[in-house]
């Protein structure tokens, strides 16, 4: 009964299908886990029982051009090729280390030599297809019985180094399976007499086809069982193990949220702790400025020809400091819920934006700043004529302060849409799309590092709470490069008819302290050449003015307001002995003001002074590694400002004074009695140029080599010791030595620059 008129039986046909359907799905299996090494080597077998069933069950077939030597050849091939894959199977599936030398070698010598040997050889010389099966299949039979003793050992072996119940029974299906391969060479050594035997029962064609492939398929039946066992163990302990790492994960989770909730609380106490720290701080501020500003008031108004730009000044900067104090405990009362106004009353916008414009235009003339505004009369919104105030002031003022001179700001306010619609519009520098939103977040502050007039960040926030609090919306249309500049819109609920709460007095809510502008009060006065020249750099104006106004009684000032102005200064100055320079500014660092100098021949010889609001440890050591000669931490005095410049000065003098006399004795002597001496200082300046020593360096080096001690060096050059220690250290570090000794010895070695 055979199919598609071949030689292949019906029954040989099912099970080759049902292999192939089985044999399809491992392959999609073990593609999605390529790391499941035991799928891949069943599927091997798989392969080449599904291989020798087809091959099997067509040949030999006389109908084929083929030859049937050749057919019968390679039919018995496939099988010994399928047989010879078992031992290699139970070594690397099972892990059977036992099996090692059947796996590799035993499968060479006791299968495929026999079939060559006894086999394919004779059965090509004599063509006795019987007597060349019979040969040829006793070695293998009794390779196949030592090969099932050899296993039994290997299981045993196992086993003992894996007691697992379930790793067990695996292994003793396995061995079942081996048993029926070792049927194989039974049923090829008694074919002819198995096919006469089966004929009389069932009209068989070839009945020892069909005991072939029910043998090697109950074989694999068994594999397949095994097979499919391991992988649902393997399968549910890999559930197993997830659930337990889900449920570790849980554990951690919940560890880690009590944890970061335990984290929480403590920082909230810490930052409360401090915040009540800052607001105790600010009110202890408070109280002292208070009656400083009453005691200026009062001393401004007894002495009126004393009501001085330095007494204008010192108000203005009292009233800034006021004004971010009270910014900050509106915040704190804004953050707790608390209002700052009473709304319930209804509020004339007109009339108070009108008389804020007029304030205002004094205020941006100091910078050549034009306004222009467009108001409807009689608006009216439910508010406090103080948050009106409030947000008219931040708005207006934030517009004239970015905006450049000769600049403009337009003002403008009007109904749209049953809607109270203010418009500020300046042509300004814009602001970045990306920070719309956050300089609305307190103590953001725009600007990357500092400007003039930066307060504490906390204008605009105030506004919005204010405005979110009278059912009103703030947004801004701007972005860099923008020629435009921005639109602040502000849109508030109109208040159609007056009631009767009509507040009329709001004329002291205009706070017309709070809006001055810092100005240079002093120009550059006429070089004298009797006195030294420096430049000071520093972006608050304020205090600009007042360091310029003090050190121009003994010194030649020139003065900038960044760093990029300093730069375009020097390029036109023939002359400057020290710069002292703010370290934190817009338009151009301090560091980037001092890399300039150090790169330009002309002035990177000039002695460095920085000011600093920060006392950082790293921002010291940079600048000092580069050359500075100081740094003085803000608040400054001026007279130790004056007093380090003296003594740095001093000690340029000194130096300049000594090359003179060793240039006169030069001459005067003849070159005999200074060559030495000459010599002697040639090369330690060589050396240390080629060693790349900075100024300050080369400074405290001479000092050093004089035999000075730290404390003496810093005395000397108006230093700290730990700043002299700095320079030492970076000086060895650059020689290479470790000691004074040594560092002398190297720096006036002739050797080096020769």
């Amino acid at each position: 009964m055979t199919v598609f008129n071949t030689q292949m039986h019906i029954i040989t046909f099912l099970i080759c299908l049902v292999e192939l359907v089985f044999f399809s799905y491992q392959i999609v299996y073990y593609l999605s886990r390529p790391s499941d090494k035991k799928r891949k080597y069943y599927l091997i077998l798989l392969y080449l029982l599904l291989q020798n069933n087809i091959i099997s069950g067509l040949l030999p077939d006389k109908s084929m051009s083929l030859n049937i030597i050749v057919q019968s050849i390679l039919s018995y091939g496939v099988s010994f090729a399928m047989v010879m894959y078992i031992p290699y199977y139970f070594y690397k599936a099972y892990e059977l280390t036992k099996l090692k030398f059947h796996a590799y070698y035993g499968t060479f010598f006791f299968l495929l030599g026999p079939y060559v040997a006894c086999f394919a050889i004779p059965y090509a010389i004599t063509g006795n297809l019987q007597i060349s099966v019979k040969l040829a299949m006793v070695i293998p039979f009794f390779y196949a019985v030592t090969l099932l003793v050899y296993l039994i050992r290997a299981i045993k072996a196992k086993n003992i180094e894996n007691p697992d119940p379930d790793s067990k029974r695996e292994l003793k299906g396995a061995f079942i399976a081996v048993v029926f391969f070792i049927l194989l060479p039974v049923q090829a050594f008694f074919k002819n007499e198995l096919d006469s035997f089966l004929a009389p029962i069932i009209d068989f064609n070839d009945g020892s086809q069909v005991v072939e492939v029910l043998i090697t398929n109950s074989s694999l039946l068994v594999f397949t069982i095994l097979f499919i066992r391991s992988t649902v163990r393997q399968s549910r302990s890999e559930y197993e193990k997830l659930l337990e790492s889900e449920r570790q994960l849980q554990e951690l989770n919940s560890e880690l949220l009590i944890k970061v909730k335990e984290r929480t609380i403590e920082l909230e106490l810490a930052n409360e702790k401090r915040t009540n720290t800052f607001i105790n701080l600010a009110h202890e501020t408070k109280t002292p400025l208070t009656l400083m500003m009453n005691y200026l008031d009062a001393y401004t108004r007894k002495y009126e020809q004393l009501d001085n730009e330095e007494l204008r000044l010192l108000k203005r900067q009292m009233n800034n400091l006021v004004k971010d104090i009270n910014n900050f405990f509106d915040m704190e009362k804004i953050q707790k819920g608390i209002s700052l106004y009473n709304h319930s009353y209804v509020t004339d916008f007109s009339k108070i934006l009108a008389d804020s414009v007029a304030m205002f235009e004094i205020y941006a003339s100091k910078k050549d700043v034009q306004i222009s505004s467009a108001i409807e009369k009689d608006i009216f919104v439910r508010a406090d004529s103080s948050a009106l105030c409030r947000i008219i002031n931040n708005v207006v003022e934030n517009a004239i302060k970015y905006t450049p001179n000769n600049g403009c700001v337009h003002i403008e306010l009007s109904v749209e849409n049953n809607q109270v619609c203010f418009l500020v519009n300046d042509n300004g520098i814009g602001i970045p799309t990306e920070l719309h939103g956050r300089i609305f977040e307190p103590y953001y502050q725009i600007n990357s590092e500092k400007a003039n007039f930066q307060g504490m960040g906390l204008g605009l926030p105030i506004v919005k709470k204010i405005i979110h609090e009278i059912e009103g919306t703030i947004t801004l249309k701007s972005s860099i490069g923008d020629s435009h500049g921005t639109d602040v819109i502000i849109k508030l609920p109109l208040h159609g008819q007056l009631a009767e709460k009509l507040e009329m007095d709001f004329s002291e809510n205009l706070e017309i302290n709070t809006f001055d502008l810092d100005q240079l009060t002093i120009t550059e006065k006429a070089f004298d050449p009797l006195k030294p020249t420096i430049m000071v750099v520093e972006d608050k104006i304020a205090l600009l003015s007042n360091m310029v106004e003090y050190l121009q009684k003994k010194y030649n000032v020139y003065f900038a307001e960044n760093g990029e102005i300093a730069i375009d200064k020097l390029k036109d100055i023939t002359k400057v002995d020290l710069i002292v320079s703010d370290l934190m500014m817009d338009n151009g660092d301090g560091h980037f003001l001092y890399k300039y100098v150090l790169n330009d021949p002309k002035w990177s010889h000039t002695p460095f002074i920085f000011l600093t609001a920060k006392n950082a440890t790293a921002d010291r050591l940079k600048g000092l590694s580069l050359g500075v000669i100081d740094y003085i931490c803000k608040p400054i005095s001026f007279e130790e400002l004056d007093m380090r410049i003296e003594a740095i000065l001093n000690n340029l003098i000194k130096n300049r004074n000594a090359f003179i006399t060793h240039a006169y004795n030069s001459i005067i002597n003849g070159s005999e009695t200074v060559k030495p001496a000459t010599q002697k200082l040639n090369v330690f300046e060589d050396n240390c140029a080629r060693y790349k020593l900075t100024n300050a360096e080369i400074a405290v080096v001479r000092l050093l080599v004089d035999g000075k001690m730290y404390k003496e060096i810093a005395s000397t050059l108006c230093r700290s010791e730990d700043t002299i220690k700095t320079h030492v250290r970076n000086s060895y570090n650059k020689v290479g030595v470790n000691s004074k000794l040594e560092l002398v010895k190297k720096l006036e070695d002739r050797d080096i620059v020769s």
